[in-house]
């Protein structure tokens, strides 16, 4: 009896540990299968971390290149708008002194756009000008809601003369004879630069430069010495509290006297009188330029401010600035 009965707690002992055992298995089973689940998901983040790795090294070296300097042309003063390519001429249809505002008798069918400028004259000769105005809102096909930005509006009167300005257009023109300082050296007296133009430019004595430094003349400079692939310069005259450095642009100045020609493009009592040529063209402060309208010469107009591509001046003596037009000609005398 005895005996049978601790057979019986053997097999009972043994099926349990088979049972015991079974469950240990399954259990590692699982476990296994569980961290090759996680050794796939490290390999995947370690891919996905390295490929990150190398797009954080691309942007690094695309921030660190050096990025191109992009030059806006500094209008001064002058605050540009935009106008018609064409011209706009109509009357003062009626005005609101107490508001401030004319109505002019062009609009849609004009191709007014708000926004566009109207110079106000008391005359059909365009020689007494009043005042002007920017469109405010266009009221029909054929009129418009001027306020008056300039003048006094009790000398405004219907049917005066309403011009649109024109549009501002400063041209680019390719920079000719312009070359880099490439090494400046300042040692007390002694002030020597040296160009990246030479023989090889056609560069021949005397050879003067501006020194160009944010779209303005600093400095002049006279090659003394012009080699093949360089010239070695003299400083001539500086800005005060400028330093002549490598780098800077220059052009070269006009030496020979050439036919320099162009167009006004606006003229405005408070600003001046815009004209399409500049530093490109070796234009320098004080130039003077006669200006013609259907070839006879109305004056002469002496420049005041100049930048890269366009000039601002003032009308030379025994002139004045109602006697110049947008669009009259312009040419170079000294």
């Amino acid at each position: 009896m005895k005996d049978a009965l601790l057979t019986i707690v053997l097999i009972l002992c043994q099926n349990d540990s088979s049972d015991e055992l079974a469950k240990i298995k399954e259990e590692n089973a699982r476990l296994k299968n569980e961290v090759e689940m996680l050794e796939q998901t490290i390999l995947l983040l370690n891919k996905e971390l390295h490929q990150l790795k190398s797009t954080l090294k691309e942007l690094e070296k695309q921030l660190n290149k050096k990025q191109p300097v992009i030059e806006v042309k500094d209008p001064g003063d002058f605050t540009t708008f935009d106008g018609p390519s064409n011209p706009i001429k109509t009357q003062v249809l009626s005005l609101n002194p107490a508001q401030k505002f004319v109505v002019i008798g062009a609009g849609e069918e004009q191709d007014v756009k708000v926004g566009y400028f109207f110079d106000i004259y008391d005359d059909a000769d365009l020689k007494i000008k009043i005042g002007a105005g920017e469109v405010q809102k266009i009221l029909s096909k054929t009129t418009s809601k001027v306020i008056i930005t300039e003048g006094d509006i009790s000398d405004f009167k219907v049917s005066q003369t309403a011009i649109a300005r024109r549009k501002m257009i400063f041209p680019t023109k390719d920079l000719k004879k312009s070359f880099k300082i490439i090494s400046a050296t300042e040692k007390d007296a002694v002030k020597v630069y040296i160009i990246d133009g030479g023989l090889k430019d056609n560069l021949q004595k005397p050879a003067r430069f501006y020194v160009i430094r944010e779209n303005k003349i600093v400095a002049t400079i006279e090659a003394k010495t012009i080699e093949q692939e360089f010239s070695v310069c003299d400083l001539v005259s500086i800005e005060t509290g400028f330093i002549i450095k490598e780098g800077d642009r220059t052009i070269q100045v006009m030496t020979k006297k050439q036919p320099i020609i162009g167009k006004i493009l606006n003229v405005s009592e408070r600003n001046g009188i815009y004209i399409g040529v500049g530093i490109n063209d070796s234009i320098a402060i004080g130039n003077k330029f006669e200006v013609r309208r259907q070839g006879r010469k109305v004056g002469e107009i002496v420049t005041i401010n100049v930048m890269l591509d366009y000039s601002i001046c003032n009308p030379a003596k025994g002139c004045k600035i109602e006697d110049f037009n947008v669009d009259d000609f312009i040419e170079f005398v000294e």
